[in-house]
């Protein structure tokens, strides 16, 4: 386990909307360049295998009930993901969505899944995160990150340094993308600008917080009931 954390880590998971085409992401992908940060995008299987032939960058699969409804449904959207160009570590659920079946998920080689919140809030981690970081491991190879609503409601988003991050903690901000690019790039801009160029604010991927977690986690042949 990492010790305290000097910096504050910001991490910005984009959820593309289903069937965003090519030229749509690659407007949002200019944009969050533009704003200086790391995403982390995630989409369906089917999205996913229209983007990610031509997409570097961070990515992520997006489930939703549907896709967690059983444990079949979970294997068979694992298994279309496991098909595409790229290497798919990390997933993302969407509103309510409950990933119970956790072991699946270490199957397939999943590492670290973002979640709008814990199912059980007080089921214990196996491996005690940092102070200030929302995240667990309840089942060993596999973390889970708790993410929070994006800023700007109340009076802080009248304030410059407002939603600043404390001091050596986690914040890892979930913002659902508009089918309408222009809308879309608004909403990304505005996410990512909260941490861009913030003193003592790191950005990093999903796909970095196992690394950031201080355990790579075992391979995909070491037994998923293997005590950390």
């Amino acid at each position: 386990m990492p010790g305290p954390q000097a910096s504050a880590t910001a991490i910005v998971v984009a959820r593309l909307h289903p069937g965003t085409r090519p030229e749509a992401w690659r407007m949002l992908d200019s944009i969050a360049g533009r704003a200086g940060g790391r995403v982390t995008w995630a989409a369906d299987a089917v999205t996913l295998a229209t983007l990610t032939p031509e997409a570097p960058g961070d990515w992520a699969l997006a489930l939703d009930g549907a896709a967690t409804a059983s444990r079949r449904d979970l294997r068979a959207a694992l298994a279309a993901a496991s098909r595409l160009p790229v290497a798919l570590e990390s997933v993302v659920g969407g509103p309510g969505v409950n990933l119970v079946h956790r072991d699946v998920l270490v199957d397939a080689g999943i590492r670290i899944a973002a979640v709008d919140r814990f199912d059980d809030a007080g089921r214990g981690s196996r491996r005690p995160p940092p102070d200030g970081w929302a995240c667990r491991s309840v089942v060993w190879g596999l973390w889970e990150a708790e993410s929070t609503p994006p800023a700007g409601s109340g009076i802080a988003r009248w304030l410059p340094w407002g939603g600043r991050p404390a001091s050596g903690s986690l914040t890892l901000t979930t913002v659902d993308l508009d089918a309408d690019a222009r809308i879309s790039g608004a909403v990304l801009g505005k996410a990512l600008g909260r941490f861009h160029d913030r003193r003592g604010v790191r950005m990093a991927r999903l796909g970095d917080l196992p690394t950031l977690l201080g355990g790579e986690g075992p391979s995909r042949s070491e037994s998923v009931l293997r005590a950390a």
